[in-house]
Order: C-alpha cells, then sequence, then structure tokens
C-alpha cells in the first residue's frame, strides 16, 4: 500500500493507493473505508500496441459508479489550479482526472 496525498476543494487529506486484490482481501474487509462517501478506483487499459491509460471512477457506498474520466500526470501549478488533484510524495507526481 502506497500513502498519497489528495485535496477535493480544498480540503486536504491522505489517500491510499492499493491494488483490487489486497483492497478486496483486507480494506474493505476490515472496514476500513466505512464511513467514507466514496473510493477512487482506478482501471489500466490499452488498445493492444503501446497506449495505456488510466481511467479513474468514484465508486459510493451505495454501489453507484460515476466514469471521471482519464487519470494524468500533470505539473504542481496545474494540479493546484484544479478542484482536486492527487500528489505522489515517493515520485513527487501530481495527478489529476481529465
Amino acid at each position: 500500500m502506497k500513502t498519497l496525498i489528495g485535496s477535493y476543494l480544498g480540503v486536504m487529506e491522505y489517500s491510499f493507493l492499493c491494488n483490487e486484490a489486497d483492497f478486496n482481501n483486507h480494506v474493505a474487509t476490515l472496514g476500513f473505508t466505512s464511513g467514507q462517501e466514496s473510493i477512487l478506483k482506478l482501471t489500466n487499459t490499452s488498445n493492444g500496441r503501446t497506449s495505456k491509460r488510466t481511467l479513474a471512477s468514484l465508486v459510493y457506498s451505495s454501489g453507484d459508479i460515476d466514469q471521471l474520466g482519464e487519470l494524468k500526470s500533470v505539473s504542481k501549478d496545474d494540479a493546484l489550479s484544479e478542484d482536486g488533484w492527487t500528489y505522489d510524495p515517493t515520485t513527487n507526481q501530481y495527478f489529476i482526472v481529465e
């Protein structure tokens, strides 16, 4: 599991990145997401050649899902100008969804 820093509408908080198996086997079953309105799910896609994309969706506690768009690495200035962003301190990268 990797610890990240995120912000949405000016509210900063830690976020955690893990693969789906670890989420299902540990995070969800131990109640770490109870009380959370939603989680951000990332899905890697490929067109079969070299183009890879990471798609982001919000999965709500009700089971509803909102497809948000593509996760993209951007500059710090670009990220901080958005309503929501994620920062990975281990790679010094900022991400937004477009």
